[in-house]
């Protein structure tokens, strides 16, 4: 075999064995959420705007956004949508999304969630809002 074609199998070889090759990977873009929201009295709140956005460390860069209204029911839902990506796998698993949302609506404080957040909520399915002053959501979720 000819020297450079020796060099370029062992170089493919060597990229190979370090994981550093990249491959197609169909992940979790956004997952289903469905979000009650009530009032201090349990009742359904009607109209309000929930915001689901979805991050990833370290910069916390936005990946996605996706704003819904809740119906007579008071429940935002969010429906799953999955991404084909390509990745490469280097000493970690791969990207890792972090999902927070904002609910606002008039007449109640805004609510919003910041932080780590790698499951989707089964803990905080419902949310119930104060009456008070509204403001926007923060910068993040616009």
């Amino acid at each position: 075999m000819e020297s450079r074609t020796v060099r370029a199998l062992v170089l493919l070889l060597g990229i190979a064995l370090c994981g550093c090759v990249p491959f197609p990977s169909y992940r979790t873009a956004r997952p289903e959420v469905l979000l009650a929201i009530r009032d201090a009295r349990q009742r359904p709140i009607e109209g309000a705007r929930v915001t689901l956005v979805s991050t990833e460390p370290p910069w916390g860069a936005v990946k996605s956004s996706a704003e819904v209204r809740t119906g007579a029911d008071g429940v935002a839902r969010f429906d799953a949508q999955r991404e084909l990506r390509v990745e490469v796998m280097f000493l970690y698993r791969g990207p890792i999304r972090f999902w927070n949302w904002c609910v606002e609506k008039e007449g109640f404080v805004t609510f919003s969630t910041d932080g780590p957040r790698t499951k989707v909520f089964p803990d905080e399915s419902l949310v119930v809002l104060r009456p008070g002053p509204s403001k926007a959501c923060p910068a993040a979720f616009r």
